[in-house]
């Protein structure tokens, strides 16, 4: 009797244990909610790591545009200077998520870039690059055009 009371228990052991390991196991990571009320954001630019040496002795004037406020939970909202600009392609951030990819973020720059020169705004922040680098400092959450200039050398003009 205990015999085949201890091979059913070992079968329902075992049949557990193969159930269990089909099973995905998946982890939970709560993300951190955006803090949208901070005014003390950096950017840093580094243009030593891009193989061109010449670039770290030339001057790069980078332009910052906010062109998006973003919620708490990462919802991006077009700022009110670009909202409503007649134009023939519309800023939506609406359609971002994880599967966004770089084409579709360049698409979006280029349709802002468009809108900011259409509206003639001003940059939010701009700084110069020296030896390579550069730091913008006191920005405000949200989602920016960076939009660097073409700089000549006396061989070589850079388009960003």
């Amino acid at each position: 009797m205990k015999k085949k009371k201890f091979q059913k228990i070992y079968g329902i052991a075992l049949a557990a244990v193969l159930i269990i390991s089909t099973l995905e196991v998946s982890k939970v990571y709560a993300a951190r909610a955006i803090e949208t009320n901070r005014t003390d954001c950096i950017v840093e630019i580094d243009l030593q790591d891009t193989g061109m040496g010449e670039l770290n002795k030339l001057s790069v004037k980078v332009d910052f545009y906010k062109v998006a406020e973003v919620s708490a939970i990462g919802t991006y909202t077009v700022s009110s200077e670009l909202d409503g600009i007649d134009s023939e392609k519309n800023l939506d951030f609406s359609d971002l998520d994880s599967e966004t990819t770089i084409a579709d973020w360049m698409e979006k720059a280029a349709i802002a870039k468009s809108l900011v020169e259409t509206a003639g705004i001003e940059p939010t922040a701009s700084c110069e690059t020296k030896n390579g680098k550069a730091v913008v400092d006191n920005l405000t959450v949200g989602l920016y055009l960076v939009d660097a200039q073409q700089t000549e050398s006396d061989y070589y003009t850079y388009n960003f």
